[in-house]
């Protein structure tokens, strides 16, 4: 077969493409200031498509070479880092372009750093109090229910890892004693910012390196109760057979040198008054009863088998207040002064019936 005609042939088609006429355009890339910008991305598209591209050299020109094209006008494009994309509209016709590149405004991103829910210093576990807390929390009682390790029981005292505390601090101060239900069941869960578990505790300096299991809660406020006084207030009536009531006032204040807590109670729907003078640490395991109850117990036959909110019939009343003066780290003035009264009363009765053959026996008590 003779190869010549198809040499022939390719020649000339090779010929006619590389005698379709080409545009050229060059150009230039400079930021504000007239600098080149080396390395800038051109890209020249027709009708949404891609027909070249180029970098620009170390002097900032560049070159694009395309076939001739139909449409009437060009879109360039030019992007570098750091630095807004540029766009521009050309008509198609060889030409020299300046392109002029502006600094790109970088946004951040939004971003939430959230302090540990649980942290550790030495021998002190810091609890950060609002991470823990649920709508329906609203004492600080509530909210040390829900710290995990730490145990609130039904009269209020509070236990880590099933030991109860030693010692109950309110910005490094025991101003409460052992009767911290005071504070646990009258102060807002939002007043207060951590709750710091201190194992290894000692309430003297003296002893201050030796051996210890005792342990001692510290409760740390948020900023916007400190420095002046805040408080609280409740007040719930009912009726049922009897008119019900419950009433109490709460006042506080704390200073990094002073402390006080005021509360008035009242009412007579259930024990509420009588359990903020709990002692929890002065008078362990004598779950605070009186002298009369601890000598005379109960002078009732039998309890119904109910819980007692649901059959008492009290009469409560506590009027508290306590301060507490810090002078220096070793010396300070402590005083609490508590009125309480608390009274109820109860009855009830109940009545078995047996069949007996052709009679009911019934047992009343």
């Amino acid at each position: 077969m003779n190869a010549r005609p198809l040499i022939t042939f390719l020649m000339t088609i090779f010929g006619i493409v590389t005698a379709l006429p080409q545009v050229t355009i060059t150009g230039n890339v400079e930021d504000a200031d007239k600098q080149p910008l080396p390395g800038t991305v051109v890209r020249l598209y027709s009708e949404g498509r891609i027909k070249a591209f180029a970098s620009a050299n170390s002097k900032g020109e560049f070159s694009l070479k395309v076939p001739a094209l139909a449409a009437d006008s060009l879109d360039v494009t030019a992007q570098c880092i750091s630095y807004d994309k540029a766009t521009l509209r050309i008509a198609n016709r060889q030409q020299h372009l300046s392109v002029t590149l502006h600094p790109a405004e970088n946004k951040l991103k939004e971003v939430t750093v959230a302090a540990p829910m649980i942290n550790e210093r030495g021998d002190t576990l810091v609890y950060r109090l609002a991470s823990f807390l649920g709508k329906s929390d609203v004492t600080l009682e509530d909210g040390l229910k829900k710290l995990p390790g730490i145990n609130v029981s039904g009269n209020g005292q509070i236990s880590y890892l099933g030991k109860s505390i030693s010692n109950f601090y309110i910005e490094g101060m025991n101003m409460l004693g052992g009767k911290y239900n005071l504070a646990t069941r009258n102060m807002p869960a939002k007043y207060v910012k951590n709750v710091e578990v201190l194992s290894n505790h000692h309430d003297a300096l003296v002893d201050k390196g030796k051996p210890s299991d005792d342990v001692a809660l510290n409760v740390t406020l948020d900023n916007s109760v400190r420095f002046k006084p805040v408080g609280t207030s409740e007040m719930l009536v009912g009726y049922g057979d009897e008119w019900l009531y419950r009433i109490g006032v709460t006042g506080m204040m704390f200073t990094p040198q002073f402390q006080t807590i005021v509360s008035a109670k009242a009412g007579n729907d259930r024990q509420f008054a009588i359990a903020d003078a709990y002692d929890h640490i002065t008078i362990p395991g004598a779950d605070n009863e009186s002298l009369a109850s601890q000598a005379l117990g109960s002078l009732s036959g039998s309890r119904p088998p109910l819980k007692g909110d649901r059959y008492i019939s009290p009469d409560d009343r506590l009027v508290n207040a306590s301060f507490m003066r810090k002078f220096t780290d070793v010396s300070s003035l402590k005083a609490n002064a508590t009125y309480a009264y608390s009274a109820t009363d109860y009855s009830y009765n109940q009545f078995s019936r047996y069949y007996a053959g052709e009679e009911i026996v019934t047992f009343n008590e």
